[in-house]
This record gives structure tokens, C-alpha cells and sequence, in this order.
């Protein structure tokens, strides 16, 4: 897909690698879109805030420091830090959902 952009074939050497990270981590965003989404629907507003920006601050922001620089894995090692951040945050967020202590938040 990179090549519809350009001919060169070091930046599409580049580029496939981040383009086939995201098409394998749309299911996980999905799931950190929906599973929140449902809950501030339902006026249970805090529990997705909370568990976003911990989840970025606490799992995204080291492990993306610690993959891509201190392992040396560069720019694959933050979309590894990506992924495992976005799979926290829809598990935890599905966990909630499924549990339904949601449905006692008072609006």
C-alpha cells in the first residue's frame, strides 16, 4: 500500500511495517473504543478516565521506553507497547462492562 505513494523502496521498506501494525491492532482499538464508549454512555464516566490514562502513563509510556530504546526494537518496539497497552485497556474496560457495576452509577 506504502508503494501507492511512492516508488522508493527504502521509505516502502519503512512503511510496511507500521502500516501491518496497525491493521493488527484494529480489533484492540475497537475494543477500547467500544467497551468505554458504552460505559460513559451509561454515565459511568470515571472508570474509563481513569483506566485510559493510567493505562497510557503506567503501560504505553515505559514499555515504549523500554522496547524501543533500552531493548534497541526502535519503532516496532513502541507499537509493541501500543498493543499490549490498548489490549490492557479493552480487557479492563470489557471487565467492567461484563461485570455490571456500571448499571449502579447513578447519572
Amino acid at each position: 500500500m506504502v508503494g501507492f505513494f511512492t516508488n522508493d523502496p527504502e521509505i516502502i521498506e519503512i512503511g510496511t511495517m507500521p502500516l501491518r501494525m496497525v491493521g493488527l491492532i484494529q480489533p484492540l482499538l475497537a475494543a477500547t473504543m467500544v467497551f468505554p464508549g458504552g460505559l460513559r454512555g451509561a454515565g459511568d464516566t470515571r472508570f474509563p478516565m481513569i483506566v485510559t490514562g493510567s493505562s497510557i502513563w503506567l503501560i504505553r509510556l515505559p514499555l515504549a521506553y523500554l522496547f524501543a530504546i533500552v531493548f534497541d526494537w526502535g519503532l516496532l518496539g513502541a507499537w509493541i507497547a501500543l498493543a499490549l497497552d490498548l489490549s490492557m485497556r479493552g480487557l479492563i474496560n470489557f471487565l467492567r462492562f461484563r461485570g455490571g457495576r456500571w448499571k449502579a452509577v447513578e447519572v
